[in-house]
């Protein structure tokens, strides 16, 4: 089975390195996989030993229709069994090309606000999508709820399957990168510096630990388009580290894993932290309600309330006995998860591969 998986870019997050690691994983099952990306592959056009390809540069409209072309005849080309399909302009791109080819196609719904920059045009597009879609894979049951309910996706296309804690991907391999400053305690937010993280709810809760615990530290791992504003608005303590290629070395250093996000499918970094046991407090949001059970593996607070999730925060710094028992019902929770999905998705594409072999006969 020729599996090609088509991703706006190697670094850009959680989904393309989720995207990445089930190439890898479903190459171990016996599938031959290829990773199209629009842009920004590794310096050896490779990851692991599956082969790159870049579609255009950097995404824009002018560039829109180069990578369609490039799709086309990569998949002319090569002629995949199946086109998997990660994010919203990949999605676009997919359907059309898997359109014209007569290609099965899977996307994958990472998020509850696709399109949430363009969210009268995503709407029309994602609903006139869904006939070109032959099976929708979800990655929580919040994100599968919001397509059926916001895209008239028929729960006959659609499957759920959880994310996954992913070991380190050989993407731009480097030695790791210096540490920051740590504190006691040592806080670490991973996520892209956009504004559905909420960083100035995070900002500001940590500005009210700071209160109680003036040696703490809280690390940002990320980068985006909220930087700027974000290191003008930070007091003291806070330390943003940009892109980091050693993110499980940076957890395995922290005391306490915090997300604020305002909504999310089901976040890969949460999914990190508790595989390295590290406790997490998190907003109760999208499809993370469905991993953390507030009190039991971790805490959630409401979106949006820098007070709340203070109180959180303080809680587990309180008591790190309690708040290392939740983070390793987490680890034990999530035991697995990846050797589950990669299957469930190997699963999925047979099931839709006699599908095809029944309708050409």
């Amino acid at each position: 089975m020729k599996i090609l998986m088509v991703l706006n870019s190697l670094t850009a997050g959680g989904a393309e390195v989720l995207a990445c690691d089930l190439a890898l994983g479903l190459a171990d099952l016996g599938a031959t996989c290829e990773i199209a990306a629009l842009h920004g592959p590794s310096s050896d056009n490779a990851v692991g030993g599956i082969p790159v390809h870049t579609l255009s540069g950097p995404v824009s409209m002018k560039r829109l229709p180069l990578a369609l072309y490039h799709l086309l005849v990569l998949c002319i080309r090569n002629r995949p069994d199946i086109v998997h399909s990660h994010g919203e302009t990949p999605d676009l791109l997919c359907r059309v090309v898997c359109g014209i080819l007569g290609l099965p196609l899977v996307v994958t719904a990472h998020t509850e606000r696709p399109w949430h920059w363009r969210p009268r045009l995503g709407r029309l597009l994602e609903r006139c999508g869904v006939r070109f879609t032959t099976w929708y894979i979800a990655v929580s049951e919040a994100v599968a709820n919001f397509y059926t309910r916001s895209f008239d996706v028929p729960d006959s296309k659609m499957s759920v399957i959880a994310n996954w804690a992913c070991p380190p991907l050989p993407i731009g391999q480097k030695i790791a990168e210096n540490m920051p400053p740590t504190g006691t305690p040592t806080i670490i937010n991973v996520a892209r510096l956009h504004v559905q993280k909420s960083h100035d709810v995070l900002l500001e809760s940590f500005r009210l630990v700071r209160q109680v615990w003036p040696q703490a530290v809280l690390w940002i791992a990320g980068s985006g388009p909220e930087e700027e504003r974000l290191r003008q608005i930070a007091g003291q303590g806070v330390h943003f580290l940009g892109h980091r290629t050693d993110v499980r070395r940076l957890l395995q250093r922290s005391d306490l894993f915090v997300l604020s996000s305002s909504w999310e499918g089901q976040p890969l970094s949460m999914l990190e932290a508790m595989a390295e046991a590290v406790p997490v407090v998190a907003t109760q949001v999208g499809g993370v309600p469905e991993i953390v059970q507030s009190g039991v593996n971790g805490i959630l607070v409401a979106p949006g309330d820098p007070e709340a999730l203070s109180r959180a925060m303080l809680s587990c710094l309180h008591d790190p006995s309690r708040a290392r028992a939740m983070a390793a019902v987490a680890q034990k929770a999530i035991d697995n998860r990846r050797e589950e999905a990669l299957h469930e998705h190997r699963e999925t594409y047979d099931r839709l591969m006699t599908t095809r072999r029944r309708a050409r006969r």
